[in-house]
């Protein structure tokens, strides 16, 4: 139908459509409403229509009478439904009457009053004008409309009705009107001229304003003094929320929609679980996508909002801020998109956005963290200036990789500190930090997130924030569900959804959490929610000979670090009593392995498994604490203890520990996915393998199979609940290589007969002076087995018990220190030392059973990684926690699966070796070869 036939109900839809559903401005608030014979003819979508026979066209559908026209004003019997899924407001277009009377276009400009405006406008039809006594109650429906269509659907901006004001009846519109068409004009006018925005300060436009007066109108002057009384009394909020800074916002809004129909939209991220060593992701539209071409590639987004795509470099790594500026060589045109701009200037900011992330697109609120990009011209003045304000930013080295940018995470910091902070930079890299104040918003912290959607589970319930709030609730809300609502538990000070009311949820498509305080709602979060993931493999190490783990030789090694050489007869002749062993046990433990499908994987590691498989694929590292934010609420959930649970993550080769050459604190990042042959039977090649293995690349390694091929997950029989390596049957050894091209996996090999760990015959010697050095250390702990934990190192002055366990923190990494009758033996390796303090007390490591399934010591929290591949691949393949917290290492395969670690079943000795004699000259050649050793990297 052409528009100059449209019925009134006609013109209510499309202006619904192009004030509500706008997809560009979903997640921003409509405080305003562009009110103009211009907007009129751009919601009838055709390019050639005449803004002024839009008017007249959409004025005539609400009839050519007096009572026609009056009718609209009156509250509709029966009341106006407010099903959101269903209707839309019938009343919007009365409303939008009433916004064009308010905003005096060019015929009505010199009327001053609303009342005359109104009739003046419905002319030649002759009416007098309503009382608008419903006025106030029609907004307030609308209003209601918008927060329940975008709580349920996500798909609807909410109105957010400004104060009315003295003027009860009529306030609503003229306010949300506000600036008229020729205000509005020299206001962009004015903030264009003066390179002001609404991330300038309030006194910067309050002053350019007040330098023209003559320029504007009576009734935008009127507003401009409430402005500046607001500001004088600093009473920001009010301030922020008054109707003409609400016109500052949306003009910078505007101009900043003008360049992204341009070029598109671009956000850039940040990651920071680890502070060192963020993770810089850019997302993008459809325009940015064209506009990137094939300087990176894109991914879609599996939950579509203000972006469609995640863009990555070639390689697939971290994007640095060098090369976000080098995509303007070949890509010219990005040096008109904000972030480039600011780049280019010598400062980026990030800032909280409503999904966790702190994004160039996100907004600053006073207390707030903040992330700044800055080049190092600017450095100097932003430390001192830092420095002078108290502050102490944490300064991400990431190894160099930022070159001749920092990268500093400002945990909290005022409005006052950010302009400050401002104040010491040029003018052009002041741009990127907002001067004006800004109000508390929720906050959103942990979780897994694919872009802006949200994995929810059990592992990954985000915590909300907000200052003041008392208690907050939830909705679940999907398109074929029933909604699921409860109330939000609190943890810390903020709050989250409990995780037992996610563990048997349906999928759901929206998360909406509401804040209050004293009863009263203050704010809510609609949180678009992620159901089919695509996954993919872990992100590799970028500098793998940078990092060390628990090696095969009794010390922390790099992650390709072989056994070395077997026991010689020699090496076996002087073998320290010390070597930590099994013992065979007459007990049988239940604890035998079966065949499952590739899903079968228990809560809460299948949780895990999809939340931890999603952090790693944009995360070298995690740290502990972060780790422990998607442990604790799975196990909660599962009832499990969380300590038994990460350490079975450990044990079956899920993740690793990791520590860097130069750094004393150890991070958790995803253990290298590794297949292995087994074995043959036939014509068909068994093989395993080990990693995390989402379900979405378990069905891609099914459907990868061939028709003779299957693929199984190996599981504890009975009771247990444990971890097990996936078993795939191939009907070539060649279908090996093709499977670890296809899912990025190593390759693992072994001689039969060679030790997966193995100890040189003088690694655990007694180390002199360990004792002056532990008493020097401000910092010693020791180890408390009844609290599982850490804590402050008492009474190293007199004779310790042996098996006692000390830590201390050096320059570059912590040494562990571990009592023996002879005196201290000394390694950097946690796993390893308290393997040792085991066979100091003459205890096993593990009994083994007739069945070939060990029953680990309950203080042996993680083995070495080269222990777990060996079991996973060519052992019993599979790890279980045992009712009291201990690991089991179920087999399936007998005793037999021991043969590689015959050494380690021979008889503990009853007594330590004895101290040896003390000789220079051999202790300056240790020293030698350890310096010469430290020297050479480790390889991957």
């Amino acid at each position: 139908m052409a528009w100059q036939s449209w019925t009134l109900s006609d013109w209510n839809r499309a202006l619904v459509e192009a004030v509500f559903f706008d997809s560009g401005r979903l997640n921003r608030e409509i405080t305003r409403i562009q009110t103009s014979e211009k907007f009129l003819a751009q919601c009838t979508g055709d390019p050639a229509c005449n803004p002024l026979d839009a008017q007249r066209a959409f004025i005539a559908s609400f009839g050519s009478t007096s009572d026609c026209i009056r009718r609209r004003f009156k509250w509709p019997q029966p009341s106006p439904s407010r099903t959101a899924k269903d209707n839309i407001p019938e009343v919007f277009a009365a409303l939008y009457l009433t916004l064009l009377a308010a905003s005096a276009d060019e015929e009505t400009y010199t009327e001053g009053n609303f009342r005359n405006r109104f009739v003046e406008l419905l002319k030649p039809v002759n009416v007098a004008a309503p009382n608008f006594s419903v006025l106030p109650k029609l907004w307030l429906h609308v209003e209601d409309w918008s927060r329940l269509r975008a709580k349920q659907l996500g798909d609807c901006r909410i109105l957010r009705l400004p104060h009315p004001g003295i003027e009860v009846l009529i306030g609503h519109s003229k306010r949300l009107a506000f600036p008229a068409y020729r205000d509005e004009i020299k206001l962009q006018s004015l903030l264009h001229s003066r390179k002001l925005s609404s991330g300038s300060d309030f006194r910067h436009i309050a002053s350019a304003i007040a330098s023209l007066p003559k320029e504007f109108s009576a009734a935008f002057l009127e507003e401009f003094k409430i402005f500046q009384l607001l500001v004088a009394q600093a009473r920001y909020g009010e301030a922020y929320n008054s109707p003409l800074w609400r016109a500052v916002q949306a003009i910078t809004w505007d101009d900043d929609q003008a360049t992204s129909q341009r070029i598109g939209s671009f956000c850039l991220g940040v990651d920071a679980a680890d502070p060192g060593w963020p993770e810089f992701y850019l997302l993008t539209d459809e325009r940015g996508r064209s506009s990137l071409g094939n300087a990176a590639f894109c991914k879609n987004l599996p939950v579509a909002t203000d972006y469609l795509y995640a863009a990555h470099l070639p390689d697939c790594a971290s994007w640095t801020p060098a090369q976000l500026l080098g995509l303007t060589a070949s890509r010219p045109r990005l040096a008109q998109a904000r972030l480039w701009k600011h780049l280019a200037a010598g400062c980026a900011a990030l800032f909280p956005s409503a999904q966790n992330s702190l994004t160039s697109g996100g907004s600053y609120y006073d207390g707030g963290p903040a992330c700044l990009l800055v080049h190092e011209k600017l450095v100097p003045a932003i430390r001192s200036s830092s420095s002078h304000l108290g502050l102490k930013p944490a300064e991400a080295k990431a190894g160099g990789a930022f070159g001749a940018w920092t990268v500093l995470f400002f945990d909290s910091i005022s409005t006052a500190s950010m302009a400050r902070l401002a104040e010491a930079l040029p003018e052009a890299a002041r741009q990127a930090l907002p001067g004006s104040w800004r109000p508390p918003r929720i906050s959103c912290s942990g979780g897994a997130w694919y872009g802006q959607s949200l994995l929810l589970s059990p592992a990954s319930t985000p915590l909300f924030g907000l200052s003041g709030a008392a208690s907050g609730s939830y909705e679940l809300i999907g398109a074929d569900t029933k909604p699921v609502t409860g109330q939000l538990e609190e943890v810390d000070g903020k709050f989250r959804i409990p995780p037992s009311a996610l563990a048997a949820a349906p999928a759901f498509d929206t998360a909406y959490v509401s804040l209050s305080r004293d009863g009263k709602a203050m704010e809510g979060m609609r949180v678009p929610l992620a159901k089919n993931i695509p996954m993919a493999p872990p992100m590799r190490l970028a500098d793998p000979n940078a990092w060390l783990a628990d090696g095969p030789c009794g010390r922390l090694a790099g992650l390709a670090a072989e056994p070395g050489f077997a026991d010689s007869p020699a090496g076996q002749a002087r073998m320290p009593a010390l070597h930590p062993r099994f013992s065979r046990s007459e007990l049988a433990f239940e604890a035998a392995t079966e065949s499952r499908d590739l899903d079968a994987v228990p809560d809460p590691y299948g949780w895990l498994c999809e939340a931890l498989a999603l952090r790693f694929q944009r995360r070298q590292t995690l740290s502990y604490a972060d780790l422990s934010s998607h442990l604790r609420p799975a196990c909660a959930a599962a009832d499990a203890r969380h300590w038994a649970v990460r350490n079975l993550l450990f044990s079956a080769g899920w993740i690793v520990q990791l520590q860097k050459r130069s750094s004393p604190h150890p991070v958790v990042a995803a253990a290298p996915r590794t297949i292995a042959l087994y074995g043959t039977a036939g014509s068909m090649h068994t093989a395993r393998i080990a990693g995390m293995f989402p379900e979405s690349e378990c069905a891609l390694l099914r459907a990868s199979l061939g028709p003779a091929e299957s693929a199984v997950r190996l599981a504890p029989a009975g009771d247990l609940f444990g971890i097990g390596a996936i078993q795939v049957e191939l009907t070539s050894e060649a279908r090996i290589a093709e499977l670890a091209r296809q899912f990025e996996l190593e390759i693992l090999s072994r001689e039969p007969g060679t030790p997966p760990v193995f100890l040189p015959p003088r690694v655990f010697e007694p180390a002199g002076g360990a004792a002056d050095a532990m008493r020097s250390a401000a910092d010693a702990e020791s180890w408390s087995p009844a609290q599982r934990k850490w804590g402050p190192a008492g009474g190293l002055g007199t004779a310790p018990v042996p098996g006692t366990i000390v830590r201390i923190s050096r320059q570059q990494r912590r040494a562990f220190w571990v009592a023996a009758p002879g005196g201290w033996l000394e390694t950097d390796s946690e796993a390893w030392a308290f393997m040792i303090g085991l066979a100091v007390e003459n205890k096993p490591v593990g009994q083994v059973d007739a069945a070939g399934n060990c029953w680990l010591d309950v203080r042996l929290g993680r083995l070495p990684l080269p222990l777990v591949r060996w079991w996973m691949h060519w052992g019993g393949g599979c790890a279980a926690v045992a009712p009291s917290g201990e690991i089991v290492l179920a087999s399936g395969s007998g005793a037999a699966a021991w043969s590689d670690l015959r050494s380690w079943f021979a008889a503990i000795a009853a007594a330590a070796p004895s101290q040896q004699c003390h000789d220079a000259a051999l202790e300056r050649r240790r020293l030698a070869l350890r310096l010469r050793k430290a020297q050479q990297p480790a390889g991957y």
